[in-house]
Parts: structure tokens; C-alpha cells; sequence
């Protein structure tokens, strides 16, 4: 009796809209041009990022283009993977690198938001990996990726391109 009750109330607050069901921006992209592409500060230590630090700020526009990254008011940035190799010839052999991904806001503020993916430099002292993240990590407009390989020896710069996509902020 109670659940035939329930759904009856339900079904009645549905109708007159009074009970709205929930909405929330969505986990993943809609249209292809929500799709977003990253590349790494032409520059290393561009602020925010310190040091060694590599910015993941540049987008690439429909014409194969690069330019600054832009999030579009009441949007926000969800990125979800990359790929990331060595960016210094100051990498030894057989090495163990580990990426570390912080998002900055350009007030001192940071947030770890990887902190792994790692791999060991070969003979050739190359080293790259790549990185999924589930369900993803949100840039919003005045955050900046910075990026950075974590060795043994100290920190490394690392060429990062990340992927993911425009999404409401809500």
C-alpha cells in the first residue's frame, strides 16, 4: 500500500511539476566542438607555473592553430587524459620519472591533481607515458595546468598534451 502510495504521488508531482528531476552538466562531450586539445607554454616557468614547470595552456583551434586557452564564462574545462614525454636533456638513463599535474589559479593557490603515471628512462634517456583520468579533473576560467616529471634526481620539464572537453559549470 505505501509504494502503491509513493509512486501515486510521484506520478502526480511529475505531472504538475512540482518534483523536477535532477540535472547536472554533462560527463561527456555532446557536440565535436566541445572537444578540446592542449599543448604545452612555449616557455618553461611561465606564471603560475615555477621552476622547471610546464604550462598546459594552449589549445588547438579547428585549423590546426595554436592560441591561449579560453573557457567561456559559466564553462569549465574537464580534462580526462594526455600523453606527457621528457621535454630536458638532463634526464639520466634508467630513471624513474613520475608526472605530477597541479592546477593554479595565479594567487599562489595550487591543487595536486596528479600525482603518477610514471615510467623509467631507457638507454637513450627518453622517457614518456600517458595518463587517464575518471572521471576527470575541472580547469575553471583563471586555472592553469602546470606540469612537471618528479625523478630521483630533482624535477624534470615534461611536454604534456592533454584531452578533454567544454562543459556547463554549474
Amino acid at each position: 500500500m505505501a509504494k502503491s502510495l509513493l509512486a501515486l504521488m510521484l506520478s502526480l508531482g511529475l505531472l504538475l511539476g512540482r518534483v523536477v528531476p535532477a540535472r547536472g552538466a554533462a560527463l561527456a562531450p555532446t557536440k565535436p566542438s566541445q572537444l578540446v586539445t592542449l599543448q604545452p607554454d612555449v616557455f618553461i616557468g611561465t606564471p603560475p607555473c615555477v621552476g622547471v614547470e610546464l604550462g598546459v595552456r594552449r589549445m588547438v583551434n579547428p585549423d590546426l592553430t595554436t592560441g591561449p586557452l579560453v573557457i567561456p564564462d559559466k564553462q569549465a574545462l574537464v580534462v580526462v587524459s594526455g600523453t606527457w614525454e621528457k621535454a630536458s636533456a638532463s634526464m639520466p638513463a634508467d630513471r624513474h620519472a613520475t608526472l605530477r599535474l597541479f592546477l593554479k589559479d595565479g594567487s599562489g593557490g595550487q591543487a595536486a591533481m596528479l600525482l603518477g603515471a610514471g615510467a623509467m628512462s631507457d638507454a637513450d634517456k627518453e622517457v614518456s607515458g600517458s595518463f587517464r583520468l575518471d572521471p576527470g579533473f575541472v580547469v575553471r576560467p583563471g586555472q592553469t595546468i602546470c606540469a612537471v616529471l618528479d625523478t630521483a634526481g630533482g624535477n624534470v620539464a615534461v611536454n604534456v598534451i592533454a584531452y578533454g572537453y567544454l562543459t556547463k559549470d554549474k
